[in-house]
C-alpha cells in the first residue's frame, strides 16, 4: 500500500488564503467606493439647500431695506444668488392689499427650475419706526 504524500498541501493552503484575501479586498473597495458616491451626493444636496436658503435670506433682507417691494401695485422682483457653485433664483409673490400697512410675501427659491425652498414672511412696516422693519417668518420649507 502506498503512503499518501503531503506534497502540494502548502500550495492549497496558499491558494485558499489568496482567494479569501481577494474576496475581502474586493468587498472593502466596493464599500469605500459606495461611501465616496454617497458623500458626493450629500455634499451636492447640502450645497443646493445652502444656495436656496441663502438666496431667500438675501431676498428677505432686500424686502426689509426697500419698502416698495411687495406693496400693492408695486413689482416684487426676483433675485439670483450664486453660492458654492450653485445658482438659485428667488421669485417673490405678494398678497398685500391696498389697505394693509404690513407686507405679506412669499419667496420661492428655484435651482435648475425645481423649487428647493419656500418662505412666507410678514414685513412689519407698522413697527418699523426709523429703522428697518422686523420680519416674522410664518413658514419656511426646504424641499
Amino acid at each position: 500500500m502506498r503512503r499518501r504524500s503531503d506534497r502540494g498541501g502548502a500550495l492549497l493552503l496558499v491558494l485558499g488564503i489568496t482567494c479569501f484575501m481577494a474576496i475581502l479586498v474586493t468587498a472593502v473597495l466596493a464599500f469605500s467606493f459606495t461611501g465616496t458616491k454617497v458623500s458626493r451626493a450629500v455634499a451636492k444636496d447640502r450645497d443646493t439647500v445652502y444656495a436656496a436658503t441663502s438666496a431667500i435670506e438675501s431676498s428677505i433682507q432686500q424686502a426689509r431695506r426697500l419698502a416698495w417691494i411687495g406693496r400693492f401695485g408695486a413689482p416684487c422682483p426676483s433675485t439670483t444668488v450664486a453660492a458654492r457653485g450653485v445658482t438659485a433664483t428667488v421669485t417673490c409673490e405678494s398678497s398685500t392689499d391696498l389697505t394693509e400697512v404690513d407686507r405679506t410675501l412669499r419667496f420661492i427659491a428655484r435651482i435648475d427650475g425645481n423649487v428647493r425652498a419656500k418662505a412666507d414672511v410678514v414685513v412689519r412696516d407698522s413697527r418699523a419706526g426709523s429703522g428697518e422693519p422686523p420680519v416674522d417668518v410664518v413658514a419656511w420649507n426646504v424641499a
